[in-house]
Order: C-alpha cells, then sequence, then structure tokens
C-alpha cells in the first residue's frame, strides 16, 4: 500500500511535531538497549572477578609478608642502583635500624663501603639514586653470591658478623638473605682460645714427664733392669703420643685462630714430601702399609710459603693414607708440576718454561697438584666432606678404632687455604681414598713431568 503525500495527510501542518518512530526504529533502539544492559553486566562481572582477585593477591601478599617477617634471617631487595627496596624484621635488628630508616636507604650505608663492595661489585658509595647503568650494574648477575662481613656497629658495641647469600632479580636488583653468625663465630673463637690455653698449660707437665723419664730409663739400663726399662719404654711412648697430639691441638688452634702466616719463601715441593715419606717410614711399616718413596733425581718443583707448615699439612695427608689403610695396603703420591714445566709434554709448555727461565723471578698463574691415594677402608660419599670437620672421623666418635683426634685432614685443609690453595677428597668405601693437595707453583725452573711416588 502506498503511502499518500505529506500534504494530503490530514495532521500535516505548519504546526506539526516530528515524525512518530516506526517499528524498525523502536526495534532497533531495544536493540542496543539490550546490548548496554549486557556491556553492564558484563562490566559488574569483570569487576566482581577483579575484586575478588585483588582481595586474594593482598591475602596471599599479607600471608607472604608475615612468613618473611618471621623468618630469623634478613631479608633485604636492592635495586639496580643498590638502594633498599624493602626489607622484613630480622634484618632491621642485624642493621639496628627500624624500617623506615632502611628503606630508600644505599647499600653502602647500611653495611658499610666494603661489606657493599662485597655484596655488590660495581656499586660504590658514590652512586645515587638515578644513576646509570654503568654504576649500577653487577657483574656477577649470572648467579648468586655468599661472602662474610662484618656490619658496622656504635662504638662499644659488639661486631655483628654475618653471611650475605645474594640472588640476582630480573629487573636488576638483588634479594640479600642474611645469617647472623657472630654467635658461632664467637663460639669457634671461644674454643681455639681453650684449646690453646690447655694445650699449652699440658706441655709443661708433660714435657718434665718425658725428662724424667729419659733419665730413669737411662738409670734402668745402666743397673740391666729389663723389667724396669720395659716398663719405662712403655710410659715414654704414651708419653710422647700424647705430646705429639697436644702439639697437634696448638697448631690446630694456631691456624684456625688465625695467629700463622705464610711466608713467601721458595720450596721444594719433592724435597719436603721426601722428609715426610722418611719420617713416618717407621710408622707405615708398624702399620704394614707400603710407603712409596721419592723417586732419585726429580728436577724441584717449587711453591712459595712456609716449609715448616707444608711439610705439616703434607705429613697429615699421609699419616691419614696409613693409618686408616689395610695390612699389607699402599700409600701412592702422585706429583703433577704445573703447566709450562718443562717435560709437561707441549710446545706451549716448553715455551713458557723457556720464558719463566729467562726471569728468575717469574712466578706464574697455575698449580702443583700432589695427590695422595690409599687402599684402604674408604669413606662414603655422605661423609667425605665431613672428614674436613674439626674431631670427626667417619667412623663416628663411638665407633672409633683407629687413634688420632680428627683434625689432620682439617688442619691440612687451613694450611693449604693459608697458601692460597686447596685440599679436596675423593674416594669409594672399601677402595681407598685420593686426597689431592693443589698449591699455586712458582716456575723458576724447569720441572719434570707427572710422576709417581710408589714403592719399587
Amino acid at each position: 500500500m502506498t503511502r499518500p503525500p505529506d500534504d494530503m495527510r490530514p495532521d500535516v501542518g505548519p504546526d506539526a511535531g516530528p515524525d512518530p518512530p516506526d517499528q524498525l526504529e523502536l526495534a532497533e533502539c531495544g536493540e542496543v538497549s539490550m546490548q548496554t544492559v549486557r556491556y553492564a553486566e558484563d562490566l559488574a562481572a569483570l569487576y566482581t572477578v577483579e575484586r575478588a582477585q585483588r582481595a586474594e593477591l593482598q591475602a596471599v601478599n599479607q600471608r607472604l609478608r608475615a612468613v618473611i617477617d618471621s623468618m630469623a634471617d634478613g631479608m633485604l631487595t636492592v635495586d639496580a642502583a643498590g638502594m633498599a627496596v624493602s626489607v622484613n624484621t630480622a634484618a632491621c635488628a642485624m642493621l639496628d635500624r627500624p624500617p623506615p630508616d632502611v628503606q630508600g636507604r644505599p647499600l653502602h650505608e647500611l653495611l658499610g663501603e666494603a661489606g657493599a663492595a662485597a655484596v655488590l661489585p660495581g656499586v660504590s658509595g658514590d652512586s645515587a639514586p638515578g644513576a646509570g647503568p654503568a654504576s649500577g650494574q653487577f657483574p656477577d648477575m649470572d648467579g648468586a653470591r655468599v661472602v662474610e662481613l662484618e656490619l658496622p656497629s656504635p662504638e662499644g658495641m659488639p661486631r655483628r658478623m654475618v653471611r650475605v647469600a645474594t640472588s640476582p632479580l630480573s629487573d636488576g636488583g638483588r634479594v640479600l638473605v642474611l645469617h647472623d653468625i657472630s654467635m658461632q663465630r664467637r663460639v669457634q673463637h671461644l674454643k681455639q682460645d681453650f684449646l690453646a690455653i690447655i694445650s699449652h698449660e699440658m706441655r709443661t707437665p708433660l714435657n718434665g714427664i718425658l725428662g724424667l723419664g729419659d733419665v730413669l730409663l737411662d738409670e734402668a739400663r745402666r743397673r740391666g733392669d729389663s723389667d724396669a726399662e720395659e716398663l719405662l719404654g712403655h710410659l715414654l711412648q704414651a708419653a710422647r703420643r700424647m705430646h705429639a697430639m697436644v702439639r697437634e691441638v696448638v697448631r690446630f688452634a694456631e691456624v684456625q685462630g688465625g695467629r700463622v702466616e705464610s711466608s713467601d719463601a721458595p720450596v721444594d715441593v719433592y724435597r719436603v714430601l721426601a722428609g715426610v715419606l722418611e719420617e713416618l717410614s717407621a710408622f707405615s711399616a708398624a702399620h704394614g702399609v707400603v710407603l712409596g718413596p721419592v723417586p732419585a733425581g726429580a728436577a724441584p718443583v717449587t711453591v712459595r710459603g712456609n716449609a715448616g707448615l707444608l711439610r705439616e699439612m703434607f705429613l697429615h695427608v699421609v699419616h691419614n693414607a696409613i693409618r686408616f689403610n689395610r695390612q699389607g695396603g699402599m700409600v701412592t703420591l702422585r706429583c703433577r708440576p704445573p703447566r709450562g714445566a718443562a717435560g709437561a709434554g707441549s710446545d706451549a709448555g716448553l715455551a713458557d718454561a723457556a720464558e719463566g727461565a729467562a726471569d728468575d723471578a717469574c712466578c706464574m698463574a697455575c698449580e702443583v697438584v700432589v695427590e695422595v691415594a690409599d687402599t684402604g677402608i674408604g669413606i662414603g660419599a655422605q661423609e667425605r666432606e665431613r672428614v674436613f670437620e674439626s674431631f670427626y672421623q667417619a667412623q663416628g666418635y663411638m665407633t672409633r678404632n683407629r687413634e688420632g683426634l680428627g683434625i689432620g685432614l682439617t688442619l691440612a685443609r687451613a694450611i693449604a687455604r693459608l697458601h692460597g690453595g686447596e685440599v679436596t677428597l675423593a674416594s669409594e668405601v672399601g677402595r681407598g681414598t685420593t686426597v689431592a693437595v693443589r698449591l699455586p707453583a712458582c716456575v723458576g725452573a724447569p720441572g719434570a713431568g707427572a710422576r709417581e711416588l710408589v714403592a719399587g
């Protein structure tokens, strides 16, 4: 049906209003209204979910914060410029500062210049917030690092020692975990002082016993009294054994307490080993263990240090290899000279040796490795590192069946580290143990190739 023209419609006139909406327009308006309502409902639902998630995140954050604040260890986070961002209660107690005095402070104010440099290399005391990347970059961001340092403390207050473990964050900052080791250090120092005092006090009566025993033994021999001679021999043997243990404890206390220093004198490793093997030859024979001699004509292999301390170190290692060996077993020594020594088997090594011979004082960045291998009882995997603990033997304190205090390897490692070296151990139960001593070498003369010091 055709719609009539406007001028034929009865309601058309100059004062007539706008045309009323038709059905299509009403339908379109209704659809828009429904969409708006749906959008509003969706927004309300999203807002409800977001509000619930935010509340859940806040609850998780509160729980996490409660866990961090309840930690016995301190936790501190810093940004890439070395500024403290957050801190827990334990860290505030260690630093002796309230949280507002920690957050936003540069690390060198909290740990001291030396502490900040040790924990975060590359962040100096003059780094400022907003400093460029050059002042806030960490050279070791690939992994964690652990350092021990002394925290700054007011005058007259006891110093606090902490072990700080740091781990990198993705934004260039770091997480610092502070473990208070002050009491551990104090106990260690007290133990060392106690051992030193007791050992020194015991040496005086022992020296008297040994002196009088020698006099009585000579008198018994002069009179031909074999029974008295035998008894005095046992007495002197026990006294000498006790004197040796006291001397060992004194040295242990001195080395652990930092009361001895390594010298810088050249030491011939082969000569030291020869003296050690000669000194322990009777001991090895008494235990039924074959002890290898030093090969004749070996060229010198030199390290720098204290010859007396190095002798004690090798003495403890070889003594342990004999003591924990089996009847009829063998102790084998291997010495690998430093790279660059003549006879090392490479053109580069010969060239390095020639260069070292041209300069008598040339000390190369390489090492001498001495391995002491035995065919004894061996050590289980769970105890291989514990044998370096003070007064520990692998069999346990109550089941020991071998003499000794259990500080030989502890003292050997301490002496090696004093000389910039290390002592490590490889072992298998029932198949023996190999102790490797590594020392920085001084190559001033051609050395020998790897040699095995075994019995002929």
